[in-house]
């Protein structure tokens, strides 16, 4: 967008109009010089006005170009002349008669316009075929073909040669900005480099004025006009001279001179004595740090007796191995039961804890496995009242959102086994024992077989009499399970 606003043209209440010698609409830059009144609007205000006029004025452009457009072949009678196109009425950006310089900018648009206005012009295939009238029709095409090509060179060159000398205008102002700013970077640079010899000679003559000087303490020249100082230094000043301090003042210490010295916690105060380093108060409080603690207990003890206790009753069984070393998916195998408690004259065992280990052998889950620890009961009424009050899984192939296979547990009370090595079969009134069955929904359909390893422990009923704690229980199981 560009402004001027500088230049009368009829003051309205003492305001000079907003005038857009050149602005950008719609994506189109409009190259007609736009005058809009000074109302008291703000510049946003006066280029949203100039937007609105120059698409008036592009909507009539249009509406006159296709007027010219729809000018219909002349007939055999009509003299050729009268439908060429007229130049009467110019484009005020490019100078063109029928198109918008805007719209020509590329060599597809031309062809495009060309090709439109000979197909408006051209005669059709029925009136080609009639002869005569259309051998008329045909006069004077080509040159009017002429004319409108020219038409659109000369809206080019236009608008070419305007553009030219905007972009010229702005690389002289871009030029002239750049010298403007590099005049002022030296200037800058020119100052900055004056400042160190004043300074020097500013020193030099401050010195020179302060040589021949007494101070307070009878010294002469510099130290002997400078005051006491208090700094902080990084070192212990302990054992220095007084050119411990030059490195921080810029002079050898006098008498007065405090030093914090503030490599340490406590932050002493130094003091230069004129002879030495003598060291002040701290600055920092001492803390209490790495101290042991010791404590007397004097209060009186009292320890009650109690009776060692000598008998106790029930108890569980070791860890029985499972009975089942593999299992198939989607199979209830056997992997316990309590046939030799009931055989050797327990009552029937009928809870219990259940340590099971899981690995799957074969398909995508192969490797995988899960540890499971559950507790069950087995209640009146056989497997329909089998439940779990405990259950915890670790590993990764019964957890997480996706869990590779599921395990069952079941149970049942039923007739008590011996086996065949044992070669004896069970006494007569001896009650049911427990069986604990196991099954593995696998949830991937390659895998179709799992390793089994685990114990199981068998909760023993309670004695009714108290036993001492070094006999051994009146009752063994009928054999051992390896």
């Amino acid at each position: 967008m560009a402004l001027r606003n500088g230049r009368s043209r009829g003051d309205q209440g003492g305001r000079r109009p907003f005038v857009f010698p050149s602005l950008k609409v719609d994506g189109e830059l409009w190259t007609e010089e736009v005058v809009i009144p000074n109302r008291g609007q703000n510049v946003m205000d006066a280029q949203l006005e100039a937007g609105q006029v120059i698409r008036q004025r592009r909507a009539a452009i249009a509406a006159a170009n296709a007027a010219a457009m729809e000018a219909t072949v002349p007939s055999s009678e009509d003299s050729p002349e009268s439908t060429v196109p007229s130049s009467g009425d110019s484009h005020p950006n490019s100078g063109s008669s029928l198109v918008d310089v805007s719209q020509v900018l590329s060599p597809q648009r031309v062809d495009s316009v060309i090709r439109e206005w000979l197909a408006a012009h051209l005669p059709s295939t029925e009136q080609l075929f009639s002869a005569s009238a259309s051998l008329v029709g045909l006069q004077g095409i080509d040159q009017r073909v002429r004319d409108l090509v020219a038409s659109f060179q000369e809206g080019l060159d236009s608008y070419r040669a305007a553009f030219t000398s905007w972009f010229e205008g702005v690389q002289q102002n871009w030029a002239g900005l750049v010298a403007t700013g590099e005049a002022t970077l030296q200037q800058w640079q020119d100052a900055i480099a004056q400042i160190g010899p004043w300074k020097a000679d500013l020193e030099q003559r401050l010195f020179a004025a302060i040589a021949d000087k007494v101070g307070p303490q009878g010294k002469v020249g510099p130290e002997g006009m400078a005051g006491t100082a208090t700094t902080v230094v990084d070192r212990l000043p302990k054992g220095k001279g007084p050119d411990f301090l030059f490195p921080y003042i810029g002079r050898n210490a006098i008498v007065g001179d405090i030093a914090i010295d503030a490599s340490t916690d406590m932050r002493y105060a130094w003091r230069w004595t004129g002879q030495a380093w003598e060291r002040g108060p701290a600055m920092t409080s001492l803390q209490v740090r790495d101290v042991k603690i010791s404590s007397l207990d004097a209060s009186t003890k009292t320890y009650p007796t109690v009776s060692a206790a000598t008998a106790s009753g029930g108890g569980g069984t070791v860890g029985t191995p499972i009975m089942a070393a593999t299992v198939a998916k989607n199979s209830a195998i056997t992997i316990g039961d309590t046939s030799r408690f009931v055989v050797g004259g327990y009552d029937s065992l009928t809870s219990g804890i259940v340590l099971l280990e899981v690995i799957a052998l074969d398909g995508t889950a192969a490797g995988h496995r899960s540890s499971l620890a559950a507790g069950f009961q087995f209640l009146a009424g056989g497997s329909d009242t089998f439940r779990f009050t405990e259950f915890s899984s670790l590993g990764d192939l019964f957890n997480g959102p996706s869990p590779l296979a599921d395990v069952t547990f079941s149970g049942q009370l039923a007739a008590a086994t011996v086996p065949a090595v044992i070669g004896a079969s069970a006494p007569a009134g001896t009650k049911p024992a427990s069986y604990l069955f196991v099954t593995i929904t696998s949830r991937d359909p390659a895998t179709t077989k799992y390793l089994l390893r685990g114990d199981i422990l068998w909760n023993m009923d309670p004695a009714t009499t108290a036993i001492p704690n070094t006999q051994l229980p009146p009752k063994q199981p009928a054999w051992n399970v390896v």
